[in-house]
């Protein structure tokens, strides 16, 4: 999705919710200074952002005690992050475990989040394993890949290279990026408890790479350059590499290296002028796939 097209978005939900919030609503007062905070769809305005705050805080109370599960989990948010208010760690904790035990997801994977930091809370990795466990019974991605770095590191868990396994596919199956390139990875190099697979690790890189990851389409394009995983392909290659360049964030030698990879491609397998001609137009048609 283009920039544009999303700070269109947030103009068009806050002309939405911005009447909602003036007349009281303590959910779209919430999202508003959200949106004055982090300047979505109108300029980043802190004194804005907290006196929207300040005014959810009040209206989201009388929700949260009445059980409203959202409510509650905002409150939390809030006390956690000091939005409007003093970060204060009981009530972060009340809070989102009243959310969470309702089954809200974002709590869940937050408190599980807190108890391995050991944030606002003492440190308790059993704790840690069962919010992320429930969260990801829900089919949260963020919760079965902290689940599998915990049965990684044996963290509140016996360690266990199958279960981890387990908790890293089911993350990058819901599309996760990180835990899409990890499995590349793993897979190319048969660490982690998982046999040498170039398919796999070409299939995981595929995907983390179309969603954007620039790490990923550099190693895509080395598994074209020897054949490994995939059939060969100098054209594939040169694709992947360029994309690759156009964002690559890396630091300068970086740069240079990939510009040196593709001008070995180019000029030293003779790439026609057709094909590259193609590749380009691949490039500059190219939108990154989110999701699965």
């Amino acid at each position: 999705m283009e920039s544009k097209h999303i700070v269109g978005d947030f103009k068009k939900a806050l002309e939405i919710l911005e009447p909602l919030a003036e007349q009281g609503d303590a959910k779209a007062q919430f999202r508003v200074g959200i949106m004055y905070g982090g300047g979505f769809g109108v300029e980043q305005d802190d004194k804005q952002a907290v006196r929207w705050y300040k005014k959810a805080l009040k209206n989201l109370e009388p929700l949260a005690k009445q059980g409203d599960a959202d409510a509650q989990y905002w409150l939390g948010f809030l006390h956690y992050h000091g939005h409007g208010v003093e970060q204060d760690d009981k009530r972060v904790e009340h809070w989102y475990k009243k959310a969470a035990e309702q089954g809200h997801v974002k709590a869940q994977t937050k408190l599980g989040f807190m108890y391995r930091r050991g944030t606002w809370v003492k440190r308790d990795y059993k704790q840690a394993v069962h919010w992320y466990r429930k969260a990801a019974e829900q089919g949260d991605a963020d919760a079965h890949y902290s689940l599998a770095t915990m049965y990684d590191k044996g963290l509140g868990v016996e360690q266990d290279d199958k279960q981890a396994l387990r908790y890293y596919k089911k993350a990058a199956e819901l599309g996760d990026v990180s835990t899409q390139y990890l499995l590349g990875l793993r897979y190319q190099g048969g660490t982690g408890g998982v046999k040498q697979d170039l398919k796999q690790a070409a299939h995981w890189y595929r995907k983390a790479a179309e969603q954007g990851s620039v790490a990923s389409q550099i190693h895509l394009a080395n598994m074209y350059i020897w054949g490994e995983g995939v059939e060969k392909s100098d054209l594939e290659a040169y694709k992947w590499y360029s994309l690759a360049y156009i964002h690559l964030n890396l630091e300068r030698t970086f740069w240079d290296k990939v510009s040196e990879w593709l001008t070995e491609i180019y000029l030293d397998f003779k790439l026609s002028s057709d094909q590259k001609k193609e590749a380009d137009e691949w490039v500059k048609n190219w939108k990154p796939k989110y999701g699965k």
